[in-house]
C-alpha cells in the first residue's frame, strides 16, 4: 500500500510541474507569435498563463495574417510544440495517478476516497520535497497565485470570488465538457459565460438580456452608453487588487 501511496504522489508531483511548464511555454509562444505579427503581446502573454485554452482561441481568432519576422514565428512553433508535450504529460501523469487509486480502491475493504483538495495536499507536499532536495522552486509556484479585486490571493482560479454590484459572489468553474461558468456562490446557479463580464470598477455583471455587443476585437463589450465590459472569464487582478484586462 505504501509503494502506491508513493507512486500516486510522484505521478501528481509530475502532473503539476508539467502544468506549470505548459503554461510558460504556451505563454512564451504567444508572446513570440504576437511580436512576429507586429502585435501587442503583454495582454495575450499574461492572460494565456492564466487562461491558456480560451486566451489561445481568442489569439487565434484576432492575430495578424501578415508576418514581420519569420524567426519569431519558428520560434513559437518550437514553444507550442514543447508546450503540447508537456500539456500531455500533465494530463497523462494525472490519469495514471486516478488510475492508482483507483486500483488501490479496489483492493481494500473501505474504498479509498481521494478528492481533488487533498490531491492537491499530496502535491504540494511533493513540490516541497522537491524543493529541499532539488533547490528552490516559488519563483514557479508563485507566479501561478491568482488574486480578486481586492489583492487577496488564491491558488487556483476557481476560488477567486467575482462580486457584483449586489453583494452576491459568482465563482469561475468548468464542467466535464469543459465548458466555463460563473456560479452563484450563494444560490448555486450557474450562468454562461459568454454572458458574464466584468464592468471598468471592477464589478461581475451578467447580461441576461443580451444589452452588451462585443466589439471588432472581441476582448471587450459595449452596453448602449458606451460604458466598456471585459469578459469575465479573461479578467484577472495583481497583487494590488489592480484589474488586468482588455479595457486597460
Amino acid at each position: 500500500m505504501a509503494n502506491f501511496a508513493l507512486i500516486m504522489t510522484v505521478l501528481l508531483a509530475l502532473s503539476v510541474l508539467c502544468s506549470v511548464a505548459f503554461r510558460a511555454l504556451f505563454a512564451l509562444a504567444i508572446n513570440a507569435d504576437c511580436r512576429a505579427r507586429g502585435m501587442a503581446s503583454t495582454a495575450y502573454t499574461v492572460l494565456s498563463v492564466f487562461f491558456p485554452v480560451i486566451t489561445g482561441i481568442v489569439y487565434a481568432i484576432k492575430r495578424n495574417k501578415n508576418v514581420s519576422t519569420q524567426s519569431l514565428v519558428k520560434k513559437s512553433i518550437v514553444f507550442f510544440v514543447i508546450a503540447a508535450i508537456f500539456f500531455a504529460g500533465s494530463t497523462a501523469t494525472f490519469a495514471a495517478s486516478r488510475a492508482v487509486a483507483k486500483k488501490v480502491n479496489s483492493e481494500i475493504s473501505e474504498p479509498l476516497e481521494i478528492s481533488d483538495e487533498e490531491a492537491q495536499k499530496i502535491a504540494d507536499k511533493a513540490l516541497e520535497e522537491f524543493a529541499k532536495n532539488n533547490g528552490d522552486t516559488g519563483s514557479i509556484t508563485e507566479g501561478l497565485r491568482y488574486y480578486d479585486r481586492d489583492g487577496k490571493a488564491y491558488d487556483s482560479p476557481d476560488k477567486v470570488p467575482f462580486y457584483d454590484r449586489d453583494g452576491n459572489v459568482y465563482h469561475y468553474i468548468t464542467d466535464e465538457q469543459v465548458r466555463i461558468f460563473f456560479e452563484n456562490e450563494k444560490t448555486g446557479e450557474k450562468l454562461e459565460s459568454e454572458k458574464c463580464f466584468v464592468d471598468a470598477h471592477g464589478y461581475f455583471v451578467y447580461d441576461k438580456n443580451g444589452e452588451l455587443t462585443f466589439d471588432s476585437d472581441f476582448l471587450t463589450a459595449t452596453d448602449s452608453d458606451g460604458n466598456k465590459y471585459s469578459p469575465a472569464a479573461l479578467v484577472i487582478w495583481n497583487s494590488d487588487g489592480k484589474m488586468i484586462s482588455a479595457i486597460e
